[in-house]
């Protein structure tokens, strides 16, 4: 609901999501996903109190997951 709106346009045109989108997807777990398969960022993403979406472990997440992610973010009409 609230990435597709101006999706696809902003994708094709080369714009970056509002800071405010940004902010809802760190706060829902979207951006964590991108790094929680370094075990790394694990102490970070803790820190920040985020979950992962879906309620998966980080020690959990994989690349199954990381693919579930992308095709959910596809199917938004975005690929970059």
């Amino acid at each position: 609901r609230e990435i597709r709106p101006d999706a696809i346009v902003d994708d094709e045109e080369g714009n970056y999501p509002t800071q405010e989108l940004n902010e809802k997807m760190g706060r829902f777990g979207l951006l964590a996903c991108l790094v929680a398969m370094e075990p790394k960022s694990w102490r970070w993403i803790r820190a920040a109190g985020i979950s992962l979406p879906g309620g998966v472990k980080l020690e959990e997440f994989d690349f199954f997951h990381n693919l579930i992610m992308s095709e959910e973010l596809r199917r938004l009409g975005t690929y970059g």
